[in-house]
């Protein structure tokens, strides 16, 4: 009875063992794939950012009519946007 006990016991402890195995791999197989999709959009936010800042300053061109529109673009309080943009 006791040697039934210690087998039971034992695939009890060998079912646990697998089961927590599967749920770990797939983890971190769940881990991998959101990490890739971070970075893929971590890549994507950076072209978004660089298209961006080149439209915005593809609009201004600096000339004798509109210099005090670049120079407002660029003052300080402006900055942090053009921060975020790059």
């Amino acid at each position: 009875m006791k040697k039934d006990h210690n087998d039971a016991l034992e695939k009890l402890k060998t079912d646990y063992e697998d089961k927590i195995f599967k749920i770990r791999g797939e983890y971190g197989e769940k881990i991998c794939q959101l990490e890739e999709r971070l970075a893929n959009l971590s890549n994507e936010l950076e072209s978004f950012k660089v298209i961006n800042l080149k439209r915005l300053l593809s609009t201004f061109t600096v000339s004798a009519t509109n210099c005090q529109v670049v120079e407002d673009l660029f003052s300080e309080k402006n900055w942090y946007l053009i921060w975020m943009l790059c």
